[in-house]
């Protein structure tokens, strides 16, 4: 029982509109406001662009933020409306249930919120605060497609190598915290004595299955007292990968 993979390219096609226009990456930070470490964050996949920075990539620099977030189109083709001032940002339909946060260009996209805190697929991490400290834009097609409510979903940090290949160490799951009900075999953000997991879960006569996807790691049984302490955050429903 599989789960949807994405790539963040984010960063290598930042770094390629950078090298293409020919500015460092302090040079490009300050074109946007940004300092060069963020950027150098940016292009390492260690941090996401979030929704005021595409914008301030498409006023400042005339990169257009639909071929950042999606590869479609050429990645200047918005410069000719930019030096003509013609918006390529507007409201969406707030008419339309489950409509987006905002349009750029033709692609409708929705913010999944990123919270401070890491998912162990190894050993077990304690939780942190789960501050909000990004937003990442999905286009609302592929959330319709895969039945995920945007407003209910968050993106965690996965810390540990048990569920590798799937989800490996330090990329993104994609959590629908609407979906809760355990559906034995697929993969969900757990909390167990106030520790995060995300493995696979299974239910069995007094508990849960846990399983790991990476066969170096040995399925166990969480039973009697501790099962009824096991709360399940979320299904992870996609799973981004630093490349």
């Amino acid at each position: 029982m599989g789960i949807e993979m994405a790539t963040a390219i984010y960063g290598q096609r930042i770094a390629e509109i950078r090298k293409k226009i020919g500015l460092s990456q302090r040079a490009f930070g300050s074109k946007v406001s940004r300092s060069q470490g963020f950027i150098s964050d940016i292009e390492a996949g260690r941090t996401d662009p979030s929704f005021d920075f595409l914008v301030k990539l498409w006023r400042e620099l005339g990169v257009d933020p639909r071929w950042v977030i999606t590869g479609e189109g050429n990645e200047l083709q918005a410069q000719a409306q930019f030096q003509g001032r013609t918006s390529l940002v507007s409201a969406p339909d707030t008419s339309v249930p489950a409509h987006g946060d905002v349009i750029i260009g033709d692609a409708e996209l929705q913010m999944v919120r990123r919270f401070d805190v890491s998912g162990s697929a190894g050993l077990g991490a304690l939780v942190p605060s789960e501050e909000v400290i990004d937003h990442v834009a999905f286009t609302r097609s592929w959330l319709l497609r895969m039945g995920i409510n945007a407003d209910l979903a968050g993106l965690l940090k996965v810390s540990g190598d048990s569920m590798a290949p799937n989800l490996r160490d330090g990329s993104l799951a994609l959590v629908h915290f609407a979906e809760f009900e355990v559906d034995d075999g697929y993969i969900y953000a757990f909390l167990l004595n106030e520790e995060l997991f995300i493995k696979r879960l299974a239910r069995i006569d007094g508990g849960f299955l846990v399983t790991s996807d990476n066969p170096t790691f040995q399925p166990y049984k969480v039973l009697g007292n501790d099962a009824k302490e096991l709360r399940v955050r979320g299904r992870v429903r996609a799973v981004i990968s630093q490349v």
